[in-house]
């Protein structure tokens, strides 16, 4: 079987770029991995990338003959092919050094380049898979995701049996340094007043040949600033800073190297910004929050008058239009007093609501001098009539909600510094375990000594500040903690005092109610037993409303009876029984027509009401 050369492997995984990462020559991914790697990517494509011919990469070439760096910035993927390769592959070898910057709009939008250009430069430059990782968490999105995530990969080659590829026309050994990590820190927002800050992150990957010292930077940003940093200190106009000098020089492999350390302090001092500031607008917003709530006196629930005992109505000491008059008086009288009582209450001194506990010997004497108070918090002398807007501003449940979105905000930085520590200590690792190896080359040994000890003092500077803004974020979250649980326990009784402000209320309106309800059920009997009254004087009135009517008829002119000098009779049959016959069925008639009007009215009353009202009546 024929082995391919290391030119042929790199040619047929440039033709096969679309397919990256399982393109990669010699990969130490496993498979499975890389076909995860390459499904995500697709699921991903339209968030992390824009259209061909819409890119803008920026790619920044040291050029030998210049000495300098030139500046390319490519939109389509044929550019960026052309820049890379030439005319065609094995033309134009690497650069000494070279940045890919791949950027955004804003760390919330897709990158500036196409699927295709991504693939085409990392298949190029033959990448590792691995890096993937930290790319996916940029691209578009409405909030951001996955952004604790950060790492630290390497998949460094030194001798040639690790895989890595000889191909002498690009200036590639196979002995090289391979590594990957993603960084955060914070930047400040100019357009948000209310939270002018915000965390961003860096995705790098790098290599350098040990033996030809070429390397390669691709760092992915949401913005330019490291771009912008990087140009600036490694512009021809900044030749006379000596760390500008440092990071452009690359008369040999030391010199190299030593520019690629001091590319990774750019990036470590970086991630190193900015923390401190962070941390204090943290502080001031939530001393601004709780500043009060540590000497802010909780007004106590005022105590209410205790309604009147209504005196009770006997039924046959009033009618009902003095019953309710009477009534009505003691009504209005009841809600003078508690006017009277409330003004008063208003205007005079407070009144606690509950027994207060008999005072304790240390309660007797001269009073005791004021608590001093923390700086800038000045007086606390809140008159009464302003306490309860005062409370009602700090006990809010809206205060507790802004200081747990501080509190998740520390969390979220001492995990990010707790990363990026340990990536930067990744970093100073790496390099001492590949310079102290053997197969690292002894002259780089000895050239490098110098910038590798004031990069390892650049490192534990960089480790140490971290360090103490770790323990600055802690010292912050443990306030938190004991600010929230004061909040939270005057919330708590604040809601406590509301609860028992609203059971006296409910108690109060229950008393006035019972004793309303009892004077109704007084008024109610009292005309029940004058409605029967009513009744018995009607029917007595029915009954002998026919026979006086009849009478008063049979005594006018209209009926005559002869007299008794005329009979002689004192009696008159006749004229007892026409009125007999003339009241006896009128009376009936009277009868029977009440009691169906009564009827009549009773019954359409239940058909109203839904119920019936002949059982309220005896």
């Amino acid at each position: 079987m024929t082995t391919l050369s290391d030119q042929e492997l790199l040619k047929g995984a440039t033709l096969k770029s679309g397919n990256f990462p399982k393109n990669t020559v010699r990969p130490t991914t496993s498979r499975h991995h890389l076909d995860g790697y390459l499904k995500r990517l697709n699921s991903h494509d339209r968030r992390l990338f824009c259209d061909d011919g819409k890119a803008s990469v920026d790619l920044w070439d040291y050029d030998e003959y210049a000495k300098e760096f030139q500046n390319t910035c490519v939109s389509n993927e044929f550019e960026l092919m052309t820049r890379l390769e030439g005319e065609h592959l094995f033309v134009r070898d690497d650069p000494r050094c070279r940045f890919i910057f791949i950027h955004a709009f804003n760390s919330r939008e897709c990158l500036r380049t196409s699927r295709r250009m991504f693939e085409r430069a990392l298949t190029h430059h033959q990448v590792m898979p691995n890096f993937l990782d930290f790319v996916f968490p940029f691209g578009h999105q409405q909030y951001a995701e996955d952004l604790l995530f950060s790492g630290f990969r390497e998949d460094t080659r030194l001798v040639p049996s690790d895989g890595g590829l000889v191909i002498p026309e690009l200036g590639r050994s196979g002995m090289e340094i391979r590594i990957c990590y993603s960084l955060k820190s914070v930047e400040p927002k100019e357009r948000d007043q209310d939270f002018p800050w915000s965390i961003r992150q860096t995705a790098v990957y790098h290599s350098f040949d040990l033996k030809t010292g070429k390397s390669c930077w691709i760092v992915i940003k949401g913005s330019h600033l490291i771009r912008d940093r990087v140009r600036s200190v490694s512009s021809s106009s900044a030749a006379s800073d000596s760390s500008s000098s440092e990071l452009s020089s690359f008369e040999s492999i030391s010199s190299s190297l030593g520019s690629a350390l001091e590319m990774h302090l750019v990036l470590c001092d970086w991630c190193d910004e900015d923390w401190r500031w962070y941390l204090t607008f943290l502080e001031k917003e939530l001393q601004r929050l709780t500043r009060r709530a540590l000497v802010v006196d909780i007004p106590k629930a005022r105590s209410f008058v205790e309604p009147e005992t209504f005196q009770e109505v006997k039924p046959h000491a009033k009618s009902i239009t003095r019953t309710l008059s009477d009534y009505t008086k003691r009504t209005l009288s009841l809600s003078r007093k508690q006017t009277n009582s409330s003004s008063s209450m208003e205007k005079g001194e407070y009144q606690p609501s509950f027994p207060q506990p008999p005072m304790s010997p240390l309660d007797e004497g001269p009073p005791l001098d004021p608590p001093v108070l923390p700086p800038g918090m000045g007086s606390i002398g809140i008159p009464a009539i302003h306490q309860k807007a005062q409370k009602d501003e700090v006990f809010s449940v809206r205060t507790l909600q802004q200081v747990q979105v501080i509190e998740d905000k520390t969390n979220e930085v001492l995990l990010i510094l707790e990363a990026n520590i340990k990536i930067v200590k990744d970093i100073r690792r790496h390099y001492q375990t590949v310079l102290a190896s053997d197969e690292c080359p002894p002259k780089l040994k000895s050239e490098s000594k110098s910038k590798v000890a004031y990069f390892e003092k650049r490192i534990a500077n960089i480790i140490g500040d971290l360090e103490i803004q770790h323990s600055s974020a802690q010292t912050l979250l443990r306030l938190l903690e004991n600010r929230k649980s004061i909040l939270s326990g005057l919330l708590n009784i604040s809601n406590i005092e509301a609860s028992k402000e609203f059971a006296t209320n409910s108690q109060h309106s229950a008393s006035k109610m019972h004793a309303m309800t009892e004077a109704m059920h007084l008024l109610a009997v009292k005309t029940k037993q004058e409605t029967v009254s009513m009744r018995v004087i009607t029917l007595v009135t029915l009954f002998f409303l026919p026979g006086t009517f009849i009478s008063t008829v049979m005594s006018t002119d209209i009926i005559k009876f002869p007299s008794q000098q005329e009979s002689g009779q004192v009696f008159q049959l006749g004229a007892l029984r026409l009125w007999l016959i003339i009241t006896l069925p009128l009376m009936a008639i009277t009868f029977i027509a009440w009691w169906l009007v009564y009827w009549y009215v009773n019954r359409r009353q239940d058909q109203q009401g839904g119920g019936s009202f002949r059982r309220w009546l005896p």
